[in-house]
């Protein structure tokens, strides 16, 4: 399996029982309750900014793997991950800056650039998928872009309360959060007929900071034939970063190819 297709490891179609669909919207005191929850979810004083080590592991009909690398966060869309090897040299970086990207390949000497829109990204990840909200994603938070909370219902199973959001072009954001902890457990992007298209599901918090991080982040979509689980050994809060943090410059002699 090429680094370049491990980028694209997003869980295949799948049946799965949503909660909150058999469960009637909450209402009175516990409405009340799921609210002040929700609330304080929201209030959370976490870091804008993290440096992170991490393994990525994805897990296909076929092929199996992981490799460690390490991630740079800044809320709400810029990131850089590298992936290195063994001895921890890189071999492939990725940097992500609002609405653009760049990528190098070290060991064919290749790199791209390109735009979020790019048509070929839905080999890989869902173009309902904002890279806007790349932050949010990854580290369980909720990228808020004047979404209309429509519906709170208890979890069928007992696991917490499931809030449903109402976005552009029909889209549907369901989120779970934790019945003990102000964190969220499971986050459906959805289509307006109720299909998913995207999923994460957030496991293994600890406490970063001021704020709760998730350490494991589960990652399906209907795109690819794989999951993709991202586990992070070790997440620091920074400050900031400066800009040129996220700027990848391609090295001398790499072909480079503007993807379009």
């Amino acid at each position: 399996m090429t680094l370049l297709r491990l980028f694209g490891v997003l869980l295949l179609p799948a049946v799965f029982t949503l909660g909150c669909a058999h469960s009637p919207p909450l209402t009175g005191p516990a409405l009340k309750t799921a609210e002040q929850a929700w609330q304080a979810f929201l209030s959370r004083e976490c870091s804008r900014c993290i440096d992170s080590d991490l393994s990525l592991q994805w897990r296909l009909f076929t092929n199996r793997g992981a490799l460690p690398g390490m991630l740079q966060l800044r809320d709400p869309d810029h990131a850089r991950l590298t992936i290195t090897d063994p001895l921890g040299r890189p071999q492939w970086i990725l940097a992500a800056a609002g609405r653009t990207f760049r990528a190098v390949l070290v060991s064919e000497g290749r790199g791209w650039q390109g735009e979020e829109t790019w048509p070929g990204r839905r080999r890989y990840l869902p173009p309902e998928v904002d890279g806007g909200a790349l932050f949010a994603w990854l580290s369980g938070g909720l990228h808020d872009t004047g979404m209309q909370l429509e519906r709170i219902a208890a979890d069928s199973g007992g696991e917490g309360v499931w809030y449903e959001f109402a976005e552009r072009e029909g889209l549907i954001h369901r989120v779970l959060l934790d019945g003990g902890r102000p964190v969220m457990r499971r986050h459906l992007l959805m289509s307006a007929e109720g299909h998913r298209i995207f999923e994460a599901r957030y496991l293994r918090y600890r406490q970063v900071g001021d704020c709760l991080w998730p350490f494991e982040i589960r990652m399906e979509a209907d795109t690819g034939p794989g999951e993709l689980i991202l586990r992070y050994q070790r997440v620091i809060p920074v400050d900031r970063f400066p800009e040129d943090a996220f700027r990848l410059e391609f090295p001398p002699g790499f072909r480079v190819e503007t993807l379009r």
